[in-house]
């Protein structure tokens, strides 16, 4: 038997215990930052795309999907499932994109093509009503007159095909429209006056082409006044605040209230009635298209023989510049 002093197990033993202890500590140490590595390495992706996901939710700006590229860049047989969910998020964004311009197109072509068929009813039935003038000058004898009238009116369309876009400046209107008057003045003569306003520059806007002339059509259609006593028409044209506003105003017979109120909810009625106001809706219908529904057409009157008779039309529509 061997004697082993205890001193000598002793001095061993306390240098073997500090090896195991700090090996301990060392593998815990490497396993910690192992443990963190590894943990960075899994979850900085699940971070960035749920970042990028809740950013692009909140704000819909795609330059916050470039954040994804430190996943997508790399090749597809070296992606993992976060890189490739990353990757057909993006590709999903981009096919919403693609889905929602063609979508966008075809949404702007059918109102384009909504608004040319609109077109296409009111100058057909603008036509009707001067050729039934001209007829009745010719029945009646006036045969000059009619003559004049046919010449005032291809030179109307020749104007008024000139204008061959949608919008026209208000100048180009404005000149279809003395057109017209001058030659409904073939008929009426001296039972006809009109004269027209407007703010400095605002000639230069856009409008609707064939706005006005249906509007003053119902102020002769429907503004004779009694005692044949003269009817006079009055055009304005000024600022609003963001909107350009004009005023059709006649001294005409004016209309009961409750007509009135019947012509304002026919005006903007669903469905469209298509046999009465024509003209006033049509107008409405044309200038809410360019204008994503914020313009509008108001009607005043009030009822001969009360004092102030007779009837405004007001149309208040965005301000839309000429193009350069």
């Amino acid at each position: 038997m061997t004697i082993i002093p205890h001193d000598y197990i002793e001095a061993n033993t306390t240098p073997l215990i500090q090896v195991l202890l700090f090996s301990f500590i060392l593998i815990v140490f490497i396993t910690i930052i192992s443990t963190l590595i590894i943990s960075q390495t899994v979850t900085r992706p699940v971070a960035i795309l749920s970042r990028v996901v809740k950013q692009f939710h909140i704000s819909g700006d795609k330059k916050e999907l470039g954040a994804l590229a430190v996943l997508t860049d790399k090749d597809p047989g070296k992606r993992d499932e976060l890189a490739d969910l990353a990757a057909d998020f993006s590709e999903m964004q981009e096919r919403l994109d693609t889905s929602f311009s063609q979508i966008l197109d075809l949404s702007v072509q059918k109102e384009k093509m909504k608004y040319q068929l609109l077109q296409s009813k009111i100058n057909p039935h603008f036509l009707y009503n001067m050729l039934e003038s001209i007829k009745a000058a010719q029945m009646s004898g006036h045969i000059p007159i009619a003559n004049q009238m046919i010449s005032t009116l291809a030179l109307f369309y020749r104007k008024l095909l000139r204008a061959s876009d949608d919008l026209i400046t208000i100048k180009e209107e404005l000149d279809i429209a003395e057109l017209y008057l001058g030659i409904e003045k073939l008929c009426r003569g001296k039972q006809l006056s009109w004269h027209t306003d407007y703010e400095d520059g605002i000639e230069n806007f856009m409008i609707c082409k064939f706005t006005l002339q249906p509007i003053i059509e119902n102020c002769l259609a429907h503004g004779s006044t009694p005692s044949a006593a003269p009817l006079h028409i009055s055009i304005t044209i000024s600022y609003g605040e963001d909107s350009v506003i004009m005023a059709i105003r006649d001294n005409g017979i004016g209309m009961a209230p409750s007509q009135l109120e019947k012509i304002r909810s026919r005006i903007t009625s669903v469905p469209w009635e298509n046999t009465q106001h024509y003209g006033l809706r049509n107008v409405h219908e044309r200038l809410n298209l360019y204008s994503a529904g914020k313009a509008r057409i108001s009607i005043g009157s009030i009822e001969y023989p009360l004092a102030g008779h007779g009837t405004v039309v007001t149309v208040e529509f965005p301000q839309i510049f000429m193009e350069i």
